[in-house]
């Protein structure tokens, strides 16, 4: 079971600037002539809205941002909220901390739109942070190629374990029946920065303790569900053997 005594490492909720970022090309919606020139909106430096990590819903966030956007370019704005309501999305959304302390969100991460499980999960670093600074971006979805917008699918390096322990490590965090977006964009990444290559390591007091630190700010919740399901997933992949 997962040792819940230790240092309290909740924190209350932030007020903090979030930096706006966007690039749109769209077509007139006024113009019927479809070889006609496509209108780019770009945002202007200073592009900015204030919220608080612990009182902002996500659909609140989003309609600040949009209305933020529609101060300065009305047709962006209105095409970004059509397009987020759309089933073939055009655009993407990118969170970043800047200024930050601890390991989480220091490059682009793609946000869900639809899901806000990952915006919880930034709203909570941006609460332990004492000096990061959020950075949104909105723009045409990049190619697969970007290397400056990391992929919210599960991605880690071949030198971190054989291929079977690898997808032991993915099967047990379905077993633990953890959101999607949670695990590509917020355990992904530390499992590579800290060489968790199988799924025994989350049986470790060591490995908890590190997790549990200011550097990644672990929920509680999240440890105890990886922490108990050890044994019993061994026991599962034990039995699949036979």
């Amino acid at each position: 079971m997962l040792e819940m005594s230790g240092p309290d490492y909740s924190y209350p909720g932030r007020d903090v600037i979030l930096s706006i970022e966007y690039s749109i090309r769209m077509r007139d919606p006024n113009e019927p002539n479809q070889l006609a020139d496509r209108l780019q909106f770009d945002s202007l430096r200073g592009c900015s809205v204030a919220f608080n990590t612990e009182t902002t819903g996500f659909e609140s966030f989003k309609a600040r941002v949009i209305n933020r956007i529609a101060k300065r370019h009305e047709k962006a704005a209105e095409f970004m909220k059509d397009d987020m309501d759309g089933s073939d999305a055009a655009l993407c959304w990118a969170i970043r901390i800047a200024n930050h302390e601890v390991a989480l969100f220091r490059r682009f991460i793609l946000l869900p739109t639809s899901d806000a499980g990952l915006f919880a999960q930034w709203c909570w670093s941006l609460a332990a942070s004492k000096e990061g600074q959020p950075i949104l971006f909105i723009g045409h979805r990049p190619h697969q190629e970007d290397p400056n917008i990391a992929s919210p699918s599960p991605t880690t390096s071949g030198e971190h374990g054989s291929l079977s322990q690898r997808e032991k490590l993915e099967g047990f965090f379905h077993f633990c029946d953890l959101d999607d977006v949670v695990v590509s964009s917020f355990l992904w990444p530390i499992c590579v920065e800290q060489h968790l290559d199988r799924y025994q390591h989350f049986s470790s007091s060591v490995v908890i303790q590190t997790l549990q630190s200011p550097r990644y700010a672990v929920p509680s919740g999240i440890l105890a569900t990886l922490q108990d399901n050890v044994p019993i997933y061994a026991a599962y992949l034990q039995a699949r053997t036979k």
